[in-house]
């Protein structure tokens, strides 16, 4: 298996070692067990592999200590920083790491209280964070977090506009508490007909995904005009759904690909600037996986092949250039491809050699 990857590295998040402001074009990166590979996550300048041994691995930016590595502001090669982990999620500057034990910890910047604690305002190093209830999930906004429970429950914490106006929603299907806990402020969502099984998080929202295949958006995206909304998006049960700052992407069991929202970049996947609203992805073969990065996105086919679309300026599509690319581009990478991931501006692929 070969390891690729293309885009922003002025943190060296590539983990290739290399001072390069950018690459343009897919470059391969030396990850010595690219056959363990289970998840590549990544955030505004810091990417985490996850084996599927449940190791960790972390590089790149590490201002607030979002690579878990004390005293370094930028980590230049993959560093392993532990084990015993199911899955791992990043936000700019923050990140979290669950286990199979459901123990979740966090790590980097806790400024906006993102970790669901009070204090510290920044950690280094792994900070085990306790729970009222066992959690199944977590996804990072800007400055807020979006914690899945497993007992299908949403919380939302952390000083930010999806925060505030969450706490104005007004929905029959729900029912919205806040409660005190780690010295800080929680806001619980309850659905009375289903669990919620999907979260994602944009810049002020996060997207829902309930298990009677039903959609909400929290918070608002006023590039999609919504605000604290049931939304209809496909006729299909789902298989992920997908947030960058301002637009998502919606890929149901069909592998047919819906996304929404902001178009300024053609992050939707269309030439129009002007239409955000929801609709189809025309796409020749049925696609497998779909990962949102902040103004890009990038897509995996059920054949192996990956599409790129959107903010390009640092390379971030991979189709060498930095223009914006407008619609699905594949990218020229000969090989299938098993596993995508993304960061804000930067994507990694994993290539069957």
């Amino acid at each position: 298996m070969d390891l690729y990857f293309w885009g922003a590295n002025s943190h060296f998040q590539s983990g290739t070692g290399i001072e390069s402001e950018q690459f343009e074009t897919p470059i391969k990166v030396d990850f010595a067990e690219t056959d363990k590979i289970a998840q590549i996550c990544g955030g505004g300048g810091h990417t985490i592999i996850l084996t599927n041994d449940g190791r960790v691995f972390t590089v790149g930016w590490n201002n607030k200590g979002q690579c878990g590595v004390p005293k370094i502001e930028v980590v230049k090669n993959f560093t392993k920083i532990t084990d015993g982990i199911r899955l791992v999620r990043c936000g700019w500057d923050v990140s979290c790491l669950i286990s199979s034990s459901n123990d979740v910890f966090m790590m980097g910047n806790n400024q906006h209280e993102q970790f669901g604690v009070k204090n510290p305002k920044m950690a280094d190093q792994l900070l085990k964070v306790n729970f009222p209830e066992e959690v199944s999930d977590v996804s990072f906004g800007l400055r807020h977090t979006a914690v899945l429970t497993k007992s299908g429950k949403l919380w939302l914490f952390g000083k930010s506009k999806c925060v505030k106006v969450a706490e104005e929603m007004k929905n029959h299907q729900i029912s919205t508490r806040k409660f005190n806990f780690n010295e800080i402020s929680y806001l619980e969502m309850q659905f009375f007909e289903a669990k919620i099984s999907q979260i994602s998080s944009g810049q002020h929202f996060t997207l829902i995904y309930t298990e009677n295949h039903k959609f909400f958006l929290i918070g608002e995206n006023k590039h999609a005009s919504m605000s604290n909304q049931e939304i209809q998006i496909c006729p299909n049960p789902v298989q992920e759904i997908s947030s960058g700052w301002t637009h998502a992407a919606i890929l149901d069991k069909n592998g047919v690909l819906y996304t929404f929202g902001r178009n300024n970049y053609h992050q939707l996947g269309r030439k129009s600037l002007e239409n955000c609203e929801i609709a189809p992805l025309g796409f020749s073969e049925k696609l497998k996986k779909v990962i949102c990065g902040s103004e890009h996105t990038i897509s995996l086919t059920e054949s192996g092949k990956i599409f790129t679309w959107g903010w390009n300026e640092h390379g971030n599509c991979g189709v060498n250039g930095t223009e914006n690319v407008e619609t699905p581009t594949q990218v020229p990478l000969k090989g299938k491809c098993e596993l995508i991931g993304a960061g804000c501006g930067f994507c990694f692929a994993l290539l069957r050699s």
